[in-house]
């Protein structure tokens, strides 16, 4: 979703939830990352998803949200993200 396409209170949510599932996805893909803030990372996501299918708000096959719901869950999607991109197993400090 792009910032310039919101134009009601779903699109917002579903912009916002987009942002934090890039920021999820670039800190998967880093070698090193901090354990708590990708915890929280992945939590804001995840809450944001459950929100956007509470409120109806529609997600396309092409957005994060969508991928992100068909794995299960956020936690997952990062976790396929690492394993993709060869980081899993790297190190994610405490």
């Amino acid at each position: 979703m792009q910032k310039s396409l919101v134009s009601t209170p779903k699109d917002a949510l579903a912009c916002l939830v987009d942002c934090a599932l890039a920021t999820v996805e670039r800190m998967a893909l880093k070698t090193h990352i901090p354990k708590r803030e990708f915890d929280r990372q992945i939590s804001i996501a995840q809450n944001g998803i459950a929100w956007m299918e509470q409120f109806g708000c529609e997600v396309g096959e092409h957005d994060r949200a969508f991928d992100a719901r068909n794995a299960r869950g956020v936690a997952k999607w990062a976790e396929r993200l690492r394993d993709c991109s060869g980081v899993h197993g790297r190190s994610i400090v405490s």
